[in-house]
């Protein structure tokens, strides 16, 4: 049987693994992954997401994380999205939120946050998010958004103008139906 002890170090010779693979022996650990289900590697994969690596290799990372299942992944994603926000490639990892299917409701003051403030790319895959999101939402929820995104559309851009009020449709949509 395997203690605590011995896990981690497991884990951290996996992480380092991760780290210092080629692209190509990463490409197949994901694939491996895949079958293991070990979500203690997430944040390795999204480090690499954003270290210097292959097209190819992106590619298969974010199908990886887009393929996640699990509720408990969430706050790592979030996590990665935090530490990464202002990379100019974050826009890939925001679309893992709507591509993975998992409730991110809890987490839309970052999605919000982004649709205000990121670069136009990154604002709609945010948008997307929300959207997901939006059926979800309680009454009060809704009505909380609908006026902060009002209250964005006064204050924005032109070029933003336009997405907010994409927004504001969904959510008073939703909102007339619950």
């Amino acid at each position: 049987m395997e203690t605590n002890a011995d896990k981690l170090r497991r884990q951290n010779s996996i992480i380092q693994g991760i780290k210092q693979s080629s692209d190509e022996s990463l490409i197949l650990m994901l694939e491996e992954f895949r079958e293991s289900g070990e979500s203690f590697i997430i944040p390795a994969i999204i480090e690499q997401l954003f270290a210097n690596r292959t097209e190819k290799f992106t590619l298969e990372a974010i199908s990886f994380l887009a393929d996640l299942k699990e509720q408990s992944c969430v706050p790592m994603l979030i996590e990665g999205i935090e530490t990464f926000r202002n990379n100019p490639d974050i826009s890939s990892l925001v679309s893992v939120c709507w591509q993975c299917r998992l409730s991110f409701v809890d987490e839309l003051p970052l999605f919000f946050d982004l649709i205000t403030t990121a670069d136009f790319q990154t604002a709609f895959e945010a948008f997307t998010v929300i959207e997901n999101a939006a059926e979800d939402l309680t009454s009060d929820s809704l009505s909380h958004w609908i006026n902060f995104t009002k209250d964005a559309v006064s204050k924005a851009s032109q070029e933003r103008v336009g997405l907010l009020n994409e927004v504001l449709l969904v959510l008073e949509d939703f909102k007339s139906r619950v």
